[in-house]
């Protein structure tokens, strides 16, 4: 696609566009936030759902923040959840580092996890992690299985060093004069469309603070100069604790030879589940069938845990 095809909310010029009933009702019930700090810097997290409830804590992906979850949260949350969404240091409100690291990230979402009620009482929790962000969630199990009651990943794509999508992201901080200039230059990454174009339009807002009479996105340019990653491809194989694989049928990160590779080096019986009519970006476009997925198999989980005990 053409770059300006990319900036779909260009010819909004900063309006709102028009949203289905069911996610004016969601939008309206506002998250309780919270701040945790670690090693000095801030964490940003967002909570649906009554402590007590079984714990669930999503996490986004890289040059994201914890709202991109904002239509599924909620809707999880209905189920009988209590959710957490946290954004790693380096995005949204969370504060920055000089370095990051992958070990560091993973203690944020244990911290963030506590914070927000996940594991009152001891209970184990369940872990989301969209693109990026899977990576960071695989680096972090290991040594935590026992605080784990699952985790699913949505679109992360691990792979093979030769099959790793090369980063272009661009390390300069931008400024733009209006919320509206910048809004019309928000594009996604990688590159694809979006039908959705009210989820779409909230992330953007939601990506965007105002300092001096300017906006800037809210990450941090030079998070991957300054990022020591993890070994996240050799760590898969060797999970012992629940897993689950959820991916966009359209995704350009889950070709045919990335998603082999991907089946051939996850636990045995890992189940991959696939959204028709999603990208990369499966929370935007297909927010419903997400959330169907991830109740169907949390219950499924849930049924296994249970039946386990019994049997204890």
């Amino acid at each position: 696609m053409a770059d300006e095809a990319l900036a779909l909310l260009a010819p909004l010029h900063g309006a709102r566009p028009p949203a289905p009933d069911w996610y004016l009702a969601l939008a309206a019930a506002t998250p309780e936030t919270g701040f945790v700090e670690l090693d000095g810097v801030p964490i940003e997290y967002f909570t649906w759902g009554q402590i007590g409830a079984p714990g669930l804590l999503l996490v986004h992906g890289s040059r994201a923040h914890a709202r991109w979850w904002g239509p599924v949260a909620p809707l999880l949350a209905q189920a009988g959840y209590r959710v957490a969404a946290m954004s790693f240091s380096g995005h949204g409100g969370s504060g920055w580092r000089e370095n990051y690291d992958m070990g560091q990230q993973g203690r944020e979402m244990f911290a963030a996890a506590t914070a927000a009620g996940l594991d009152a009482g001891g209970a184990r929790f369940f872990i989301g992690a969209h693109s990026f962000g899977g990576l960071t969630a695989v680096n972090a199990v290991p040594g935590h299985e026992a605080a784990l009651a699952g985790m699913f990943l949505v679109d992360s794509a691990l792979t093979p060093q030769h099959l790793d999508p090369t980063d272009s992201f661009s390390r300069k901080l931008r400024a733009y004069s209006s919320q509206d200039e910048a809004l019309a230059r928000f594009r996604l990454a990688p590159p694809q469309g979006c039908d959705n174009l009210y989820l779409l339009d909230e992330i953007a807002r939601q990506a965007l603070v105002e300092e001096n009479g300017v906006w800037r996105w809210r990450f941090d340019p030079l998070y991957f100069d300054n990022l020591l990653r993890g070994d996240a491809w050799g760590i898969l194989a060797t999970l012992t604790t629940r897993l689950a694989i959820i991916y966009g049928e359209r995704s350009i990160l889950f070709d045919g030879e990335r998603l082999t590779a991907f089946i051939e080096q996850a636990p045995a019986g890992t189940p991959f589940i696939g959204i028709p009519e999603a990208g990369h970006h499966v929370m935007l476009d297909q927010p419903l069938a997400l959330t169907a997925a991830i109740r169907t198999l949390l219950a499924c989980w849930r049924q296994d845990i249970a039946s386990v005990k019994t049997a204890a």
